[in-house]
């Protein structure tokens, strides 16, 4: 079984508990009907690395931003659930991306920040990808910033933190980053 095929099967046993955990839910109503559609999508989109990666995207989407999945609370068993949903999109997202041909990055263990490091940001370098693909470089910038949690990695396998420096807070990509 490959990455991408062993991936595909993760999200879809976690889109078929939650949809039952859901019912028993107070306002799982609100969101049933879109884990339903992530369902049927699911069987309609095929095992295509572009289909799978596709399939990732239209799940994140559903977390961030205000009234999102994220936003409404259930019980701890069905916030797991929640949790698990996005973390088995994100590892679809990055077996389809390898699975594509992307580019993929691999850091040596030794290299990774850890939180409570210092950094500042590399400008120019890519400090952020979106889900689709799209990049966005690093702002000028004189902080110095405090790694504050090391996060899952990014979809091209590029490790990320989620950094501060006074009450500027923000994600960044381990290569926007230079310790000081």
């Amino acid at each position: 079984m490959t990455a991408l095929s062993e991936s595909l099967r993760a999200v879809n046993a976690t889109l078929e508990v939650l949809s039952k955990a859901l019912q028993g839910e107070l306002y799982g109503d609100s969101w049933l009907p879109h884990i339903k559609r992530l369902i049927g999508a699911s069987k309609s989109q095929g095992s295509s690395p572009q289909g799978c990666f596709d399939f990732g995207v239209s799940i994140t989407s559903l977390y961030g931003g205000m009234g999102s999945f994220n936003d409404t609370s259930y019980s701890k068993a069905t916030e797991d659930l929640k949790a698990g949903l996005y973390d088995a999109a994100r590892d679809l997202l990055r077996a389809a991306w390898a699975a594509k041909g992307e580019p993929t990055v691999q850091v040596d263990r030794s290299d990774v920040l850890r939180v409570g490091d210092s950094v500042r940001l590399i400008q120019g370098e890519i400090i952020f990808m979106r889900s689709n693909g799209e990049l966005t470089p690093a702002p000028k910038s004189p902080l110095t910033y405090r790694i504050m949690e090391v996060c899952p990695l990014d979809i091209d396998g590029m490790p990320v933190y989620s950094i501060q420096a006074d009450s500027h807070c923000r994600v960044a990509r381990h290569n926007a980053l230079t310790k000081t």
